[in-house]
């Protein structure tokens, strides 16, 4: 009988690994599963790494490296005049060409894991100090603070993938034959419903804007809608967007009265967004509200 290669062997559990984390996250993922998945048994897992825990931080690390590598790259040696767009177009490929690794990162927000912070830090601060630099050349604008400018970075690149589908029927951005390649959206609407949002340019309008974003949604992709005012309730559970009719009668059922439980509310939506979370899509929470959350 052949003998395994150790470093082979430990590269095959970690690409298993991506799959099934990338599938379940961290917290749903057992190590029966893990071993299937790699075709070896949980005690070669626990040779190699040790427990679930430490192999779920060498993937990361695996994974996250690819990019903090090419972008630290980047950072300490671009010039300055393209910096900025060199690295937008480094993160977006990052993201487009490595979906397990995207999922990786909705899994680790979903679950507070704030590892891969903590792995980027150095990038964080080449970046904020490579943007005082450019500020101090007048190459960018100087009223918004750099650490701002590098968040703002970061959601420009990372909406481009929710926001495309919305978008593409009046932009022209994607054509059909791009919907294999669009992944599934998969929204819980958080709606404060409490009698401070009667006037006709809060609820009123919010539920003219939903209803438009579910004509552009495609038939794959999710909507689920909890209101919260006084009390919580599941206005609409996750439907796919093939029962248009569905979703847009919730949304014109939406009626504003009475106080506001911001506390149930968030905890029904992410409660609500844990139970569908979909692997192979994106998942958002989105909170509409015209005051404090509390």
């Amino acid at each position: 009988m052949a003998r395994r290669d150790p470093e082979a062997t430990r590269e095959a559990i970690l690409d298993a690994a991506l799959q099934v984390f990338a599938q379940k996250g961290f917290a749903e993922t057992s190590t029966s599963a893990l071993a299937a998945e790699a075709g070896v048994t949980k005690s070669l897992i626990h040779h190699h790494f040790g427990s679930k825990e430490a192999l779920w931080d060498a993937l990361k690390q695996r994974e996250f490296v690819v990019y903090h590598e090419a972008q630290k790259a980047l950072l300490e040696q671009e010039p300055a005049e393209t910096l900025m767009e060199a690295s937008v177009r480094l993160y977006f490929r990052v993201l487009k060409d490595r979906p397990e690794f995207r999922r990786l990162l909705t899994w680790m927000a979903l679950e507070s894991d704030a590892s891969c912070r903590v792995m980027g830090t150095d990038l964080i601060e080449l970046g904020v100090a490579r943007l005082v630099d450019a500020q101090a050349r007048g190459l960018v604008r100087v009223d918004i603070a750099a650490p701002h400018i590098l968040l703002m970075f970061f959601s420009l690149v990372e909406h481009w993938f929710l926001l495309r589908g919305f978008m593409a029927p009046q932009t022209g951005l994607c054509c059909p034959e791009d919907d294999a390649d669009l992944p599934r959206r998969n929204l819980i609407f958080l709606i404060d419903t409490s009698g401070s949002m009667t006037a006709a340019d809060k609820l009123p309008l919010l539920k003219q804007g939903m209803s438009l974003m579910v004509e552009r949604l495609t038939a794959r992709d999710r909507v689920g809608i909890v209101a919260y005012a006084g009390s919580v309730g599941v206005v609409l559970p996750p439907t796919t967007a093939d029962h248009k009719d569905e979703i847009l009668a919730a949304i014109a059922r939406l009626e504003s009265g009475g106080s506001t439980n911001g506390a149930g509310g968030i905890q029904t939506a992410y409660q609500l967004a844990r139970e569908h979370f979909d692997a192979g899509g994106i998942n958002r929470v989105l909170l509409a509200t015209d005051g404090d959350f509390n």
